[in-house]
C-alpha cells in the first residue's frame, strides 16, 4: 500500500523569489544612489564654504596691504604669497588645493581703491566660483579731506526726462520716486556705473518714500492711497501689494518706517496731520493713532518713542510727537523760529534736530529734552532746503537745495553754535533729495536735470 504524505504549508514560488530580489536590488540601488548623491552635495557645499573663506581671506589680506602702505594696492589682477611673514602680491593668481583666486584692484578716486576677490574651482558639478568685494581708504593720507572738494562722479539719465524727486538706500540698492509716478531700483554696487534694475509705476502720485526690507512705502496725493505699499522682493519683477486710504482728502507728504510701522505725515486739513499706522500685514495696513497738529507736516523723522516733524506752522517749524503709546500719540513740545519760512525738511543725528526750510536756512536745535526743544545755531543757504542728511560722526551735514548756485552742499555742523559751509557744488537744476553712503563714501541724489535725474557724488 502507497502511503502518502501532503504538506500544508506554502512555500515561495520561483516567480515570488525573483520579484523579491529585484525588489531589494532596487532599494539597494536607491540607498546607495541617494548615499553617493548627499555625499556629493556635502562635498560641494563645503567646497563652496572653503572658496568663501578664501575669498574674505584675500580682502583681509588687502587691508593688512593697505595698512603696512597704501602704494602697494597698484591697478591689475594678482595672487596672493606671504612673504616676510606678511601678504605680497605676485603673478597673476594663486592656488590652494583645487582653488585659484584672483585679486583684482582697480581705482575709486584719488584714495579709495576696489578690490575684487575671485576663487573658482571644479567640483563634482563643474566649474564654479564664488567672489567678494570691498572698498579701501588711504585713512593715513595727510591730504585726505572727504567731501572739501566734491564732484559729480557719474549720473544715470532715466527715461522720459522726469524730475527725480526722492530717494532711500538699502545695502546696494537706490529707491528713488520721480514726478512720472515711478518707483526706480537702482543697483549701485559700483558707484561709478549705476544700473537701472527695473521700475514700478505707481497708481498714484507718490511724493516721498521709505524703504524697509524688500518693500517701499510711498507718501501720495492720491486721496484713496495716500499710503501705497510696492515689494521688491523680487527685484526684476516690482509687485503692489496694499495701500492705506486715510479719512478726507488732505495730500500725504512724507513718510518714515521703523519695522511693521508706519509714520505718515499730511498737509494742513480738517483731518488728523500725523498718523501711526500698523504695516505689520502689508496688505491690508491698518491705522493705529493719529494727531492733529497746527499747519501742514511736511517731512518727518523718528528717532526712539519721539516722531520729529518739520511744519508750515509759524509758531511751532519744529514739532515732537511723543509716540511711545503708538494709540495715543500727543505733542510733546515745540519750537518757533524766526520769520515765516516754511520747515520742509528734517533729520536728527543723536540729540540733535536739524530742519531745513523755504527761506534756504538751517535750524541747528537741541532736543535732549523733547519737551524743551533749544535753537542751537543756524546755517544760512541762498536758496529752499528740499532735504537733508548727516554723516555718520555727525560733523557734516548735506544739502538738497533748489537751483541756484550750490544745489549740493556739505555744512560743517562740529561746533552748533557757528556752522559753516564746508563745500558746494553747483549743478545744473534743482536737487530734490539725497542720501549718505558710508562705505565706500559717497552721496547720491535725485534731481529735476532731465539728463541726470540720478546722480552720484564723489567725496573728492
Amino acid at each position: 500500500m502507497r502511503l502518502e504524505h501532503y504538506n500544508n504549508k506554502a512555500g515561495f514560488s520561483l516567480v515570488e523569489v525573483v520579484v523579491a530580489t529585484a525588489i531589494l536590488a532596487l532599494l539597494a540601488t536607491a540607498v546607495t544612489g541617494v548615499m553617493i548623491y548627499g555625499s556629493r552635495i556635502g562635498y560641494t557645499v563645503n567646497q563652496k564654504q572653503q572658496a568663501s573663506a578664501l575669498a574674505e581671506e584675500g580682502l583681509e589680506a588687502a587691508r593688512n596691504i593697505a595698512d603696512n602702505n597704501f602704494s602697494n594696492l597698484v591697478n591689475g589682477t594678482y595672487g596672493l604669497v606671504i612673504s616676510g611673514n606678511q601678504w605680497t602680491y605676485s603673478g597673476a593668481n594663486d592656488t590652494t588645493g583645487s582653488f585659484t583666486r584672483t585679486t583684482t584692484i582697480s581705482t575709486v578716486d584719488a584714495n579709495t581703491k576696489s578690490v575684487a576677490v575671485n576663487v573658482s574651482w571644479t567640483g563634482l558639478f563643474g566649474s564654479s566660483s564664488t567672489s567678494a568685494t570691498s572698498y579701501l581708504t588711504n585713512w593715513k593720507a595727510a591730504t585726505y579731506t572727504p567731501w572739501q572738494t566734491p564732484v559729480v562722479f557719474t549720473s544715470l539719465n532715466l527715461a522720459a526726462g522726469h524730475d527725480g524727486l526722492k530717494l532711500d538706500q538699502s545695502g546696494n540698492s537706490i529707491y528713488l520716486v520721480r514726478s512720472n509716478a515711478t518707483v526706480n531700483l537702482i543697483d549701485v554696487s559700483t558707484p561709478s556705473a549705476p544700473t537701472l534694475t527695473s521700475f514700478f509705476t505707481a497708481t498714484v502720485s507718490p511724493n516721498n518714500l521709505a524703504v524697509s526690507g524688500t518693500n517701499v512705502f510711498l507718501s501720495s496725493s492720491a486721496n484713496a492711497r495716500e499710503l501705497e505699499i510696492i515689494s521688491f522682493a523680487t527685484p526684476l519683477s516690482p509687485v503692489y501689494v496694499g495701500s492705506y486710504n486715510a479719512a478726507g482728502t488732505d495730500n500725504a507728504t512724507s513718510i518714515a518706517v521703523v519695522g511693521t510701522t508706519a509714520y505718515l505725515t499730511r498737509v494742513n486739513g480738517t483731518n488728523p496731520e500725523f498718523n501711526i499706522i500698523n504695516v505689520s500685514t502689508p496688505a491690508t495696513p491698518t491705522l493705529t493713532g493719529s494727531l492733529n497738529l497746527l499747519g501742514s507736516a511736511n517731512d518727518i523723522s523718528v528717532s526712539g518713542s519721539y516722531a520729529y516733524i518739520a511744519s508750515s506752522e509759524d509758531t511751532q517749524e519744529l514739532q515732537v510727537v511723543n509716540i511711545s503709546v503708538p494709540a495715543t500719540p500727543s505733542l510733546a513740545g515745540t519750537l518757533g523760529l524766526t520769520g515765516t519760512a516754511d520747515a520742509t525738511a528734517i533729520v536728527i543725528y543723536g540729540t540733535t534736530v536739524y530742519v531745513g526750510r523755504t527761506d534756504g536756512s538751517v535750524a541747528i536745535i537741541s532736543v535732549a529734552t523733547p519737551a524743551t526743544p533749544t535753537l542751537l545755531g543756524t546755517f544760512t543757504s541762498a536758496t529752499a532746503i528740499n532735504d537733508l542728511k548727516v554723516n555718520p560722526t555727525g560733523t557734516l551735514v548735506f544739502i538738497a537745495a533748489t537751483l541756484g548756485t550750490a544745489e549740493f552742499q556739505a555744512i560743517d555742523v562740529t561746533i552748533p553754535a557757528t556752522p559753516t559751509l564746508y563745500s558746494s557744488l553747483n549743478l545744473s537744476d534743482t536737487l530734490y533729495g539725497i542720501v549718505y553712503q558710508t562705505s565706500p563714501e559717497y552721496a547720491f541724489g535725485a534731481s529735476a536735470d532731465n539728463a541726470a535725474e540720478f546722480q552720484v557724488f564723489s567725496p573728492n
